[in-house]
């Protein structure tokens, strides 16, 4: 019966002994799986990062191309726009100068022609006011 004790005493140190052997495994394993996770983490970030900075990078470029593209469009419409202004200016001025020239003189004699019927309205107001203020004075002599 000894021997069946010893045997079950045994087999019980040894199954705690697989246990404990089996924790610290597993807790091993678990140390491993977070250093490599944790190591995965670090690498996308940096992966991120650089593709983030090569991204910028490529952007900037880009930017600057356009950018030099769009100066050189400006540059080439004011080539182009500029004599078309100045032929025009050339022909406008010219044409400006001729209706002032030409409607200056109307428009005084249209001002003095006003001036004289203004005051030609005036007198015969005044002449009108003049008849009117002395017949409310007769009607009224007449009434009474």
């Amino acid at each position: 019966m000894t021997d069946v004790r010893t045997s079950v005493k045994d087999a019980a140190y040894t199954a705690v002994g697989v246990g404990v052997l089996g924790v610290q495994q597993a807790a091993a394993l678990g140390q491993q799986a977070r250093e490599k996770a944790a190591k995965g983490a670090d690498d996308a970030r940096t992966t991120a990062r650089s593709k983030a900075d090569d991204a910028r990078t490529s952007a900037k470029s880009t930017v600057g191309g356009v950018r030099e593209q769009f100066e050189s469009i400006v540059h080439d419409v004011r080539e182009r726009v500029e004599p078309v202004v100045a032929k025009v200016s050339e022909r406008v001025e010219p044409l400006i100068t001729d209706v002032r020239d030409r409607v200056e003189p109307v428009v005084e004699k249209v001002v003095a022609k006003v001036e004289e019927i203004a005051e030609i309205g005036t007198a015969k107001a005044r002449t009108l006011l003049g008849r009117e203020a002395k017949s409310p004075a007769r009607s009224t002599t007449k009434a009474a």
